[in-house]
């Protein structure tokens, strides 16, 4: 039912004109109001199908309510009937005729059909209005599907879709359209006008989250949006601007937010503007979804292909890395039959060796691809001198290089302050991946370095490393370079050989240790392959596991040194016995700490340190806090050092590299005095 809005100023009875307005609308219901301020809440509850004024008012009164009507954008286009007796009136109410408003002037008094002949006029033009503006809709959406078709690059067709807009709704100010990047949580900016929005945004960014989030129309006016910046949010959107947010979806699928802004002068968006919006960003959320899914389907068949082609170089590949030891294998063998000297029987068996154990590495290889692919591999933790097995691996590589006079320099880092370190790994399995790497390093560098070491990162990961100067690798396959069957060169002209397993089988195993690898190289200069491990159950010692007997839950020591590696290494080895430790890296920012809180046990400090030595921050602790005990460390070892070190005032003295058993023995003595 139609519901009409009807403004008596004239707040007294209604006069016999009014019973014949009444008698005249037959089902239409009507509301009457008296105040232009009843008129402002009744529009605010609803919108009328058509206003009645009885402008029989003082001339403010009918300025208020025009006023209101300019500046309230849901009542844009609804029909205005005046019935007036005062011609002065007429000026003001043709000033509605700029504006788009259906308006009418009725004189009073006035017959019944005259009345009707007015209502019938205005809805006559309202519903032509609404049939025009519905065929441009339709034909908005009719272009939207064509440019579909003839257009395929997307920031084309969001500016062409744009300009239809525009000319569908000429009030609108700025437009976003954001696909959205569900892998690394971005959107990734396809079009915009009238925003100050980079070409990538983060999907925590308001108000394109909140659109996100809610997945349907989002509104915000700007008292929202300054609401939200008084908050603290930062809003990629203009604070004197009303917007609406989008979601572009299919399917069940969220692609994307379309949002569009209208200056405050403009004022709020109707509902047939919102509706419209939702109409057209929908039919284009159709086609978005269909490329979006259609690029999907296309990149999986590449992606099938590319399989496909690598399986193929593979087998290629293989069978020629199979035969080549192979042949020296029989070849070799063969010739063992005839009458030989012994000098050249030992080296066609040691040809026949290098044949089988580059055949059984190949073979290992492919094992290892198909029991990973099986999930048979399992880590057999035990513990594991690192250290020694890094030398292992080492020395393997330094024969290598010497027998073989490879013209480059190997290089082993490590860190200097132990000599041992105890970890729970597979010492198998890491060796393996330590050899994959250094053999990949190896074939591709032909002079300069490769170097191998271990890190701590902090107090829970190790990082080994391994890095060359060889021809690197080029940045559009640094993505793929740990894929199966995967080699930088194919083909029948093959500089370096390989079957293209070692680098897949590398990151599985890393994977299965829970570790992870990485990465980073620059073509013509180098690579550097890197593997974190989990330091959790690890411990350091000198030769020996930690006695678990040194458990010191209740002490507090200061570790003091200016090198983090060092650092790194004392609260580790303090973990374990339960102590809890701070860092201070000179002996000022010691006697800062123990200025502020003097409850410290120990004290371990190193001597060599910038600002302030150990030496004077001894002697300075010492002094004015007799209770706290120190134990100084340091790279000098001549008697000398000792004795400065004590006259200082010392508990005792160690000498680096620091002996972690030693250590804690010292500790232990201090904390439990004989």
């Amino acid at each position: 039912m139609n519901r009409f809005l009807f403004l008596n100023s004239l707040q007294n009875p209604i006069d016999l004109e009014m019973e014949q307005l009444k008698a005249s609308l037959g089902t239409f219901s009507c509301d009457i109001v008296f105040s232009p301020k009843d008129l402002l809440s009744a529009t605010k509850t609803f919108r009328p199908t058509l206003i009645i004024v009885h402008s029989e008012a003082e001339k403010d009164l009918i300025d208020f309510t025009i006023h209101h009507f300019n500046d309230d954008p849901h009542l844009e286009k609804t029909p205005i009937l005046f019935l007036s007796s005062d011609n002065e009136h007429l000026s003001l109410i043709d000033s509605f005729s700029s504006k788009s408003f259906f308006v009418s002037v009725l004189m009073m008094p006035f017959h019944q059909v005259e009345l009707k002949s007015h209502l019938l006029n205005l809805m006559n033009l309202v519903d032509a209005e609404k049939i025009r503006f519905q065929t441009h809709l339709r034909e908005t959406l009719l272009d939207v599907y064509k440019l579909s078709n003839i257009q395929p690059n997307n920031k084309l067709l969001a500016e062409q879709v744009w300009s239809l807009i525009k000319k569908l709704f000429p009030a609108l100010s700025g437009v976003y359209c954001g696909i959205y990047n569900a892998v690394e949580n971005f959107f990734d900016s396809v079009f915009s006008v009238g925003n100050q929005i980079g070409k990538r945004i983060p999907s925590s960014t308001i108000p394109f989250s909140l659109v996100l989030e809610n997945k349907q129309l989002y509104h915000l006016s700007p008292e929202n949006i300054r609401d939200l910046q008084v908050q603290g949010h930062t809003v990629l959107c203009n604070e004197n601007c009303h917007w609406i947010g989008l979601p572009i979806a299919s399917n069940n699928q969220f692609h994307g937010v379309i949002s569009f802004s209208k200056t405050e002068s403009q004022g709020d968006f109707t509902s047939q503007e919102k509706e419209s919006l939702m109409l057209i960003v929908r039919s284009l959320s159709l086609i978005i979804g269909s490329r979006i899914a259609t690029n999907q389907l296309n990149e999986a068949l590449e992606r099938s292909q590319q399989s496909e082609r690598l399986k193929d170089n593979f087998l290629s590949n293989i069978s020629h890395e199979i035969r080549t030891p192979l042949n020296a294998i029989i070849g070799f063998s063969s010739l063992l039959d005839e009458e030989l000297a012994p000098e050249e029987r030992h080296e066609y068996v040691e040809m026949i060796i290098d044949g089988g154990q580059n055949l059984m590495q190949i073979i290992d290889d492919i094992v290892d691809v198909a029991r990973i692919q099986a999930g048979e591999i399992k880590i057999q933790a035990i513990d594991v001198n690192l250290i020694d097995l890094i030398h292992q691996v080492a020395d393997l590589y330094y024969r290598r290089i010497e027998n073989q006079q490879i013209p480059i320099k190997f290089k082993l880092e490590l860190p200097q302050i132990i000599d041992k370190l105890i970890i729970k790994t597979d010492a198998f399995r890491l060796k393996q991946i330590l050899e994959n790497l250094l053999d990949n390093a190896l074939k591709f560098t032909t002079h300069g370095e490769v170097t191998l070491g271990f890190r701590y990162l902090n107090n829970e990961l190790l990082e080994f490393y391994v890095a060359d100067t060889g021809i690197g690798i080029a940045a559009k396959d640094l993505n793929s370079i740990f894929n199966r069957f995967v080699q930088l060169e194919v083909g029948h002209v093959r500089q370096y050989g390989g079957n293209g397993l070692g680098l897949s089988i590398t990151k599985s195993l890393v994977e299965l240790m829970n570790g992870k690898i990485s990465v980073e190289s620059q073509q013509g200069i180098g690579s550097k392959f890197s593997f974190t491990l989990p330091l959790e159950q690890n411990k350091f010692v000198n030769g020996k596991l930690i006695s678990q007997k040194y458990r010191w839950n209740d002490k507090r020591v200061l570790l003091v040194d200016d090198i983090e590696a060092n650092l790194q290494f004392l609260e580790i080895l303090m973990r374990k016995t339960g102590v809890k430790t701070q860092r201070a890296y000179n002996g000022l920012k010691a006697l800062e700490a123990i200025a502020r809180d003097p409850h410290f046990d120990l004290v371990i400090m190193d001597l060599q340190m910038p600002e302030m030595d150990g030496y004077t921050a001894t002697r300075i602790i010492k002094s004015r806090f007799p209770h706290i005990k120190v134990i100084v460390q340091t790279a000098y070892s001549e008697l000398s050092d000792r004795q400065k070190a004590f006259k200082s005032g010392c508990d005792d003295f160690m000498e680096k590299p620091i002996r972690a058993e030693e250590l804690l023995k010292k500790i232990h003595l201090i904390f439990n005095p004989q």
